[in-house]
């Protein structure tokens, strides 16, 4: 199924955070239309595609994206509007060929991602499916994932000493969605009693979980295994298993050595495996996402051989 682009338009908006992104819409020549919002991260690896920014201190401090707004209204627009497009592979590929550069720097990650998002969401309404359903490969049966809930947050997500970034709850005994969707809002319930009954704030972290005035992993992980227990679930792999982000890239100091501000010191890579090999027995974590730094090589070794 081939579409023809119609219009194409950016405008400015802000994100959850206060911060300006864009909003992008893409209508095709039958009427269908998809609005995307563009999202952005506070912790960003030094290789993924760069956002452009204004860099206007006058403007939101600079963050403002007006120039890929107009990227967006310009050139794309001009290379896209009457154009067929096959799938949105195609699209894609000549986005990235306009772009020409490897990080996407040039109009913009924020541009680009945009305009690939708006026109997932058209494509599936010209084709009368769910974009769920329109994105699934051919002969593959869409499956909802077991939702994980990112319930305390620290690193760059908060404003506390607690470094690793997130701590989620994944509900992996869930028989189903909603069951799972369940689990994760009374274990939530569960921990926010839990924290004001120590005597903790219970304010929200960027990414919407608790944001306590916690040290270390430790004391989040027996926060968190205790609200399980609270909410009435087992805490273990095969029933309300816990995630773990430290996002290490964030504390890794130029000489490749690990900060760890609860413990005073700092870590070799082969001491930060075997401290997150321990905290993996003690508790039951089930997912460790960048728990090394992203150009760590010889340490990424030695935590898959784990």
């Amino acid at each position: 199924m081939t579409h023809r682009v119609a219009s194409l338009t950016a405008l400015e908006i802000l994100d959850s955070r206060g911060l300006p992104t864009e909003s992008v819409q893409l209508s095709l020549a039958d009427g269908s239309t998809g609005t995307a919002g563009v999202p952005s991260g506070a912790s960003t690896a030094t290789r993924e595609a760069v956002e452009l920014r204004d860099g206007d201190q006058t403007r939101y401090g600079g963050a403002g994206v007006s120039g890929a707004v107009a990227n967006v209204n310009g050139e794309i627009a001009d290379a896209l509007v009457g154009q067929v497009i096959e799938n949105l592979a195609a699209l894609d590929a000549l986005l990235v060929d306009l772009d020409g550069t490897d990080a996407k720097g040039r109009l913009g990650a924020n541009a680009i991602v945009g305009v690939s998002m708006a026109a997932a969401r058209a494509f599936a309404g010209a084709a009368g499916q769910p974009r769920y359903r329109h994105l699934a490969p051919a002969g593959v049966e869409p499956r909802l994932p077991v939702p994980c809930f990112n319930v305390i947050n620290g690193g760059r997500h908060a404003a506390n000493r607690l470094q690793p970034q997130e701590f989620m709850v994944c509900p992996l005994g869930a028989p189903t969605f909603a069951e799972a969707l369940r689990v994760g809002a009374e274990v939530y319930a569960a921990l926010r009693g839990r924290l004001q009954a120590a005597g903790t704030a219970v304010g929200l972290g960027d990414e919407g979980g608790f944001a306590p005035e916690l040290s270390t992993a430790e004391e989040a992980l027996g926060m968190l295994v205790g609200a399980i227990a609270d909410a009435g679930y087992s805490a273990r792999r095969d029933g309300v298993a816990i995630a773990l982000d430290p996002a290490a890239s964030e504390f890794r100091g130029a000489d490749g050595r690990y900060a760890l501000v609860s413990a005073g010191a700092t870590m070799s890579s082969a001491e930060l495996v075997e401290r997150w090999a321990e905290l993996t027995a003690r508790y039951p974590i089930w997912s460790l996402e960048d728990g090394l730094g992203e150009d760590d090589t010889d340490g990424w070794k030695l935590l898959t051989e784990r």
